[in-house]
């Protein structure tokens, strides 16, 4: 991998590239077979659905079994992982980064949803801004902000690509898609890193050579709820209770990348 992003990466982007959505899941077996309706609404086909599993503890097994079967038509391929050992979730995009045969790729928590369009719109912003800039190796949005049951509470701003700026702040969603290519090149993870988990993520596409584009539109919906290892839902939940569809920057509430040991969703 050169430092200027001039790794091959496959063919470019366009109306019917193969994406692989690899979606992370512990204990979010409650949420997961909405996040998986979300991924079959897409206007944009074909998809690839990496489902891995971190030794949950609920009855998300047996949910992603069942959700298997059902979707098992309505995509390229359906593979599902179970994990003995809960170990974070840059273990789980470790372990299969290397499987996908998308060109691009989407790391996808599965406690979150996607918009119909939100492939559509990123590949297509994607594939304009790499003919200007071949740095340039993942697409993120803003987004809405949900709760436990799915009603939305306000909009999450994200903020144009700045190096700089990401060194001190996570204000870009894990939720992008990404050339498949510079994802497996920045891996390995820093498996370590259990927290700010998606900052350690994009420092390491940076670090790399490769850019960003920030599309300002709200393209997925952000669950807010107790267990966001972040934090986020405990803080904005009771603000957002009082002053619905109001704005946040996510950068002032996403933590920045620190290793930590414990459960990572």
């Amino acid at each position: 991998m050169s430092r200027n992003g001039t790794v091959a990466t496959g063919r470019e982007p366009d109306t019917d590239s193969l994406v692989s959505v690899i979606v992370c899941n512990y204990n979010h077996g409650r949420y997961l077979e909405r996040a998986i309706e979300s991924l079959a609404e897409q206007t944009h086909r074909p998809i690839e659905l990496q489902l891995v599993d971190d030794a949950s503890t609920d009855a998300s097994r047996t949910v992603m079994s069942r959700l298997g079967r059902r979707f098992r038509t309505r995509f390229a391929a359906v593979n599902a992982f179970h994990r003995c050992r809960n170990a974070g979730k840059l273990a789980c995009l470790n372990e299969t980064v290397g499987r996908v045969r998308g060109d691009l790729a989407v790391v996808f928590d599965a406690d979150d949803l996607l918009l119909p369009t939100f492939l559509e719109e990123s590949i297509g912003a994607l594939r304009a801004h790499r003919e200007r800039d071949r740095s340039v190796a993942f697409v993120y949005t803003d987004c809405e902000l949900i709760d436990s049951g799915g009603r939305v509470l306000g909009v999450g701003k994200s903020l144009p690509w700045d190096r700089e700026l990401l060194e001190r702040s996570s204000y870009i969603p894990g939720c992008a898609v990404t050339l498949a290519a510079a994802l497996r090149a920045a891996a390995p993870f820093d498996e370590s890193v259990r927290v700010g988990t998606k900052h350690h993520t994009w420092l390491r596409l940076k670090s790399a050579g490769w850019r960003g584009h920030h599309l300002p539109r709200p393209l997925f919906s952000y669950r807010l709820h107790a267990e966001n290892i972040s934090g986020i839902g405990a803080r904005l939940l009771p603000e957002l209770g009082r002053r619905r569809g109001s704005e946040r920057l996510l950068g002032h509430f996403w933590p920045t990348a620190a290793p930590e040991a414990g459960p990572s969703r």
